[in-house]
């Protein structure tokens, strides 16, 4: 069988604060690689890196779409595919990926549409009810349940024996057969597959989740989490259960990348790495050992259990250019109604420990959870202060958002706080995003809309007036790092975007007036 995999061009609220503009699919890499070691051929449709400068808005969606257009996408589809999967990420992309299913199956009417990845299998129901187009529905890990789907549509075509499959009957209605299993030997998988994506458009680019303007490869060491916070979707997405690959293993595709594309950076794209003090530990040890040339990052942040000074000392050794931890909030009681199990002072420790061996630190907070009153918000505060006194490097204050597949995104829809039969859904979906600047939305009583959005920009403000007034020669840094195109930091990425989007505007009225005057 013959199998078109697209990653669908990336969208983003006009007013949100990135520079990105996409980094390489590791997740759709993935399945091809496990795809073409079962002897199917795969075609990748990256949208996004075949097109990274092509940026475009959906008419009556606010919404700035990085990528192939619709026709353009549907023209690369080839005409003996059997069958057309699409990875859905974001829930804010939901939109642009069901208008592009859409159009798909208008002009491939007999062929089958397959969808996964972690938005999908976050509202999947929703999706199944509003698009009739789509035949199929993975939840979960998508290799093998992907593999038993391709080899039911070759044979009986008995879509019940396949784990966490959602597929559609005769009459429109879907069935749902649950048993979202997990894959367990996680270092059996293929590495992924970058020989279908334009990989050099994003390395050339310098495109990357935790830095700018070098080459940056995405790795996955392991996968799921074993905790359980209530604004996380990953409960929906994998359980509780985490499965790491050998350290070894981990190393030699780092050194493949190195030797094959010549990479500089690592951004890791799991959950939580530093779960197991043993691996992490190994995992460093091994890579200076090899002496690699290069960097690398945990974007989404860590927990602080495991990591002591030894770990930390080993950490920086080996390459890490930051530590991103993730206290979520300054208050106990925060933290106990978002099952959030940390120890703050313990984290407080870790920080200060990670100054101590020269890492650059950073902290998130997250302002507006439901029930989070303002004594609540005062902790957030005092605990701001705290972090700049201690001498931390950044602060990043976000909106929560109830992403669809957490628990509390089911809670308020429970209470009616989120009315998912609406046609409004769709469109909250497209602002359902932390880094979305003006339309902040509390789902706190006790926080207006307007109030959140002050706390959470008054609070990295708070956090850098502070941090400038006590440690003035931070202000030098952070010039040197805006010369140099490579922030790191909240404001310094607030700054790099205000200055692109001047550039780019410029050129583009410069280019309007040439074009006027010829």
């Amino acid at each position: 069988m013959h199998i078109t995999l697209i990653k669908p061009a990336m969208a983003m609220p006009l007013d949100s604060f990135t520079t990105q503009s996409g980094v390489p699919p590791i997740g759709i890499a993935y399945i091809a690689g496990y795809l073409k070691s079962k002897n199917y051929n795969v075609k990748i449709i990256d949208s996004i890196g075949e097109n990274l400068n092509n940026i475009f808005k959906i008419p009556d969606i606010d919404l700035i779409v990085t990528g192939l257009s619709f026709l353009d996408i549907i023209s690369k589809i080839p005409k003996n595919t059997d069958i057309i999967g699409l990875s859905v990420m974001f829930s804010n992309e939901w939109p642009v990926c069901r208008k592009l299913i859409e159009l798909i199956k208008n002009e491939f009417k007999d062929i089958s549409i397959v969808c996964g990845g972690e938005a999908a299998t976050a509202d999947a129901l929703y999706i199944m009810d509003t698009t009739p187009e789509l035949d199929f529905l993975i939840e979960g890990e998508g290799e093998d349940k992907l593999y038993q789907l391709l080899k039911e549509l070759e044979g009986d075509q008995n879509y019940k024996s396949v784990p966490g499959l959602i597929w559609r009957t005769d009459n429109n209605n879907y069935n749902i057969n649950g048993n979202n299993n997990r894959i367990l030997n996680i270092d059996d998988l293929p590495w992924p597959d970058w020989s279908d994506i334009p990989i050099e458009n994003y390395l050339s680019s310098g495109l990357g989740q935790s830095t700018y303007n070098r080459r940056v490869m995405p790795i996955l060491a392991s996968r799921g989490c074993p905790y359980q916070c209530t604004f996380c979707t990953n409960l929906n997405m994998y359980g509780t259960s985490w499965y790491c690959r050998p350290a070894k293993d981990v190393i030699k595709e780092i050194s493949y990348y190195i030797e094959t594309y010549n990479i500089q950076h690592f951004d890791f794209c799991d959950l939580t790495i530093i779960v197991n003090k043993q691996w992490i530990l190994e995992f460093c040890k091994e890579l200076i050992k090899h002496n690699f040339d290069i960097t690398w990052a945990l974007p989404s942040g860590t927990r602080s259990e495991v990591i002591d000074e030894e770990v930390l000392t080993y950490l920086k050794n080996s390459g890490l250019e930051r530590m991103n931890y993730a206290p979520e909030s300054g208050s106990q009681t925060t933290l106990r109604n978002i099952k959030k199990d940390i120890n703050l002072d313990k984290m407080n420790e870790s920080m200060r420990i990670a100054l101590k061996v020269k890492l650059k630190v950073k902290a998130t907070l997250i302002f507006g959870f439901p029930d989070q009153d303002k004594e609540q918000v005062y902790s957030n505060i005092k605990y701001i202060i705290k972090l700049a006194v201690l001498g931390i490097h950044d602060v990043a204050c976000f909106p929560f958002v109830p992403y669809p597949g957490s628990e509390l995104h089911s809670q308020l829809h429970r209470n009616g706080k989120i009315d998912k039969s609406s046609k409004e859904y769709e469109m909250w979906l497209t602002t359902n995003i932390f880094n979305k600047v003006k339309g902040m939305k509390s789902y706190s009583q006790y926080i207006s809309n307007k109030q959140l959005q002050l706390l959470v920009l008054g609070g990295m403000s708070l956090f850098y007036s502070l941090q400038f007034l006590i440690r003035p020669w931070r202000i030098v840094s952070v010039i040197y790092r805006l010369i140099s195109k490579t922030p790191i930091t909240m404001l310094e990425n607030l700054i790099y975007q205000a200055a692109k989007s001047f550039l780019i505007a410029k050129k583009q009225r410069i280019a309007a007036r040439n074009n006027f005057d010829n």
